[in-house]
């Protein structure tokens, strides 16, 4: 289950509330119905819910169902792939850009730790399509987050920097509530040309 679109989201409120504040607090304060009905009470709760969605599934969920042992190896990667959500990436930049990851961290290993945040839905991975050749890529997949506020709340105010991205992120789960599938792929180069 997704978490609530913009729209299922502001049916909650009054019809009176202002529409940007609340398009705001969607992002920053999360977008799962608990955390709407707690948003409403108070909101200074949510992280406490987070926390604990965020420890439940992480900690107990993936480590114990995967059988994954290294825990600060898994909390890395996962907060590398939320900081990083749209950006063009691959398992070997992952393995390149955390910092100070042990060198036995196979890139076998950083592949099974992200199958394991994948079939735990805290991340989706939309994988690159060449639209000439008709197929699908190995790598440069983008990877997108269940829930911005959890984001918010896994990498702190200064998350919220990248707009671009989070927007993305936000079409994209909209998108994922029709598709199963959503390939990411580029219609053509673009080239700049120098005037003379």
């Amino acid at each position: 289950m997704l978490p609530l679109s913009f729209k299922e989201y502001i049916s909650v409120f009054d019809a009176q509330t202002d529409i940007s504040r609340k398009f705001r607090d969607y992002l920053r304060y999360s977008s799962f119905p608990q955390a709407v009905e707690l948003y409403k009470i108070n909101p200074e709760n949510i992280n406490m819910f987070l926390n604990g969605i965020y420890n439940t599934i992480l900690f107990k969920d993936v480590m114990q169902r995967k059988g994954i042992t290294d825990k600060n190896l898994l909390e890395r990667i996962t907060k590398y792939l939320y900081d990083n959500i749209c950006n063009k990436t691959s398992i070997k930049s992952i393995v390149n850009n955390i910092e100070g990851l042990e060198k036995n961290s196979s890139y076998n290993t950083i592949s099974n730790y992200i199958n394991a945040l994948l079939d735990s839905y805290l991340i989706f991975r939309a994988n690159r399509y060449d639209i000439k050749e008709k197929e699908y890529l190995k790598t440069q997949e983008k990877y997108y987050a269940i829930d911005i506020g959890l984001r918010y709340y896994m990498l702190g105010q200064n998350s919220g920097k990248d707009m671009g991205h989070i927007l993305e992120n936000v079409v994209y789960l909209e998108l994922k509530k029709m598709y199963e599938t959503i390939p990411i792929g580029e219609i053509y180069e673009y080239k700049s040309f120098k005037r003379n």
